[in-house]
């Protein structure tokens, strides 16, 4: 594991320091995937009603950003000494099967995209019910910098190249921020930051 430094923490628990983060408009996917429904199209018509707009099979915008989000999981745990290019590589194919990725009744999920100033951005969501008293959703988003500015705050390039953020336990469910460091990726062009988000209900169907 990486040793933080002391100014990286500090930067990590002043921008938690209230939930105004989390409430600006650019981030309100976030709550909106904490939500438990019934069914993925009630959270769908939520979030396109707040600007994403679900794609199809094919889009070169998801599979990227889809890549970086897959790859995430990797650099905030163990690479296994893979470099970023040879994981990013090998999830672009996931990123890509996930877009041709059929519905069960059991497993749904759809991907949407927006644009914003400076780059588009991509989310996904994931609505589970693997028995009738269990219901899984969540969402995995990559963000440009316009929407995390609130996030960011004055966050330099000291930062390592993947800076995972406190967990944010929310409800019934949990929203992990990742922050990720353009000038540390170069040439690579990375998202800005990162968001994934999990959650369940339990009880009656």
């Amino acid at each position: 594991m990486h040793v933080r430094p002391a100014a990286c923490v500090a930067l990590s628990l002043a921008l938690f320091a209230s939930a105004s983060a989390l409430a600006a408009q650019p981030l309100a996917f976030v709550s909106t995937c904490l939500q438990a429904e019934d069914d993925i199209d009630t959270i769908a018509t939520t979030l396109i009603d707040q600007g994403w707009e679900q794609v199809g099979k094919t889009s070169e915008t998801a599979v990227s950003d889809l890549s970086w989000v897959l790859s995430s999981y990797y650099f905030n745990s163990d690479s296994g000494g893979e470099s970023v290019t040879s994981i990013l590589e090998l999830q672009t194919k996931t990123a890509a099967a996930m877009l041709k990725k059929k519905d069960i009744p059991q497993s749904k999920s759809r991907i949407f995209v927006r644009d914003t100033d400076d780059a588009p951005e991509t989310l996904r969501v994931t609505w589970q019910q693997p028995i009738e008293t269990l219901t899984e959703y969540g969402c995995q988003a990559a963000l440009s910098a316009s929407s995390t500015t609130t996030l960011r705050g004055d966050a330099s390039d000291d930062l390592p190249a993947f800076f995972a953020m406190p967990l944010q336990n929310i409800g019934n469910g949990y929203a992990a921020f990742t922050l990720l460091n353009a000038a540390k990726l170069a040439p690579l062009t990375p998202p800005n930051a990162i968001v994934i988000t999990q959650a369940e209900r339990r009880g009656e169907s």
